[in-house]
């Protein structure tokens, strides 16, 4: 077989063992080795098999792409993948905080996560198929047009699920042939939100949340994301949302984050592109990404658990820096929030109810301080998982409700 049609294999197991297999097999493969994956069971390990990856990527893959060579004469630094930006980007928020950071991307074709945590090594989700245009494709695969008109809220009388189908497809059509075409409707715009929610909901159970356990984030097959400090949102959807608390609101559906969690936005599609000017001018890049570049939306509590709806699931007191301040009780199965502008941080004491945990074990309470931002604070007592069941009319009325709750 020609060198140049030979497939690659990566061996990524025991390392005594890499010698005897490249033996075996490097005649007929381009042989490849990098370090064991599972160097316990308990333990995952997979950044340097990451990195292999990465320079086969670009050996193979970069190297195809059309004018590129002309580019690389413009410039002595690297030509790196977005993905590869992007997770310099939240490596360096996950150091400089000492938190775990969780950037998420949807776009028209792709569906990236890309989480860290401390000074480890970025985990990468990659979905090159799931997305809110030509990615659509593979969406409708898994579900079902109605599945999206499920997140439109609405509660029209006279409105029934029948009149809908033949449009709703139409119009998904639409964006799927001409992911650049702008929703003609504010309901083609739900739409469009709902298949972001869908696309992290799937990337999320098919890629596993075990691939966060290898980070020590959560445990193998865990249903729920575990808390990260920040969640960077990024992706067409997600940025050119109406409103701040629309993007907020396909984070928290999609995603069902756990925890106290700030909630960053990258406005202007520029993050990928700091992660590699890092390479050149870490000192501005830092500068860019404290500054204005990302914009807080604010910040979000979820008490995960479960209850009758009504019952209490937090009660927290809101103290402000004059002293003074207020308390409230969050019902179960409810959205509330809380003016606080960005710029601006207040002091909460949490009191979960018996069962319910905030991410400090369950019925724990905690003393923290959150910051303000463009959608303020916000808790979110909904239950994880959310509570998706029911026919079509009641999940679009129960998508009104919270959609009316968090005025988006």
């Amino acid at each position: 077989m020609p060198a140049a049609e030979r497939p690659v294999v990566i061996f990524a197991g025991n390392a005594a063992a890499a010698d005897r297999v490249g033996a075996l097999l490097s005649s007929v493969v381009e042989y490849r080795i990098a370090g064991n994956v599972r160097p316990a069971s308990s333990l995952t390990q997979i950044d340097a098999a990451q990195a292999v990856l990465e320079d086969l990527f670009r050996d193979r893959r970069l190297a195809r792409v059309p004018g590129l060579g002309t580019v690389k004469g413009w410039t002595r630094a690297p030509i790196l993948p977005t993905i590869e930006a992007l997770s310099r980007v939240v490596r360096f928020l996950a150091r400089q905080s000492g938190r775990r950071v969780l950037s998420v991307d949807v776009g028209a074709a792709n569906t990236v996560l890309v989480a860290a945590s401390g000074p480890r090594a970025a985990q990468t989700v990659v979905r090159t198929d799931l997305g809110t245009g030509t990615g659509l494709d593979q969406l409708l695969a898994h579900r079902t047009p109605l599945d999206l008109f499920g997140w439109v809220a609405g509660n029209r009388e006279g409105e029934t699920a029948g009149r809908h189908p033949a449009a709703l497809v139409d119009a998904l059509a639409t964006y799927q042939l001409r992911p650049s075409v702008r929703p003609q409707s504010p309901e083609h715009l739900a739409l469009l939100q709902a298949a972001a929610r869908e696309a992290l909901r799937l990337t999320l159970a098919q890629a596993g949340l075990a691939l966060f356990a290898g980070d020590g984030l959560t445990a193998a097959g865990s249903r729920l994301l575990p808390p990260f400090e920040t969640i960077v949102l990024g992706g067409g959807v997600l940025r050119e949302a109406p409103t701040p608390s629309q993007a907020v609101m396909i984070a928290l559906d999609g995603l069902q984050p756990t925890g106290v969690s700030h909630l960053l936005r990258d406005r202007v599609g520029l993050v990928p592109a700091i992660g590699v000017l890092a390479e050149a001018a870490p000192a501005v890049a830092a500068d860019l990404l404290s500054g204005p570049l990302l914009e807080s939306l604010g910040t979000v509590i979820v008490p995960a658990g479960s209850a009758r709806p009504g019952a209490e699931a937090l009660r927290f007191r809101m103290t402000f820096p004059d002293g003074g301040g207020y308390n409230v009780n969050v019902e179960y199965g409810r959205i509330y929030r809380e003016w606080l502008p960005a710029g601006q941080t207040t002091r909460l004491a949490l009191h979960p109810a018996r069962g319910f945990d905030i991410g400090f074990g369950p019925g724990k309470p905690a003393e923290i301080t959150v910051r303000g931002g463009l959608v303020g604070l916000v808790i979110d007592a909904r239950g994880r998982p959310l509570p998706l069941e029911g026919d079509l009319a009641a999940r679009r009325a129960r998508a009104q409700q919270w959609w009316s709750e968090m005025g988006a």
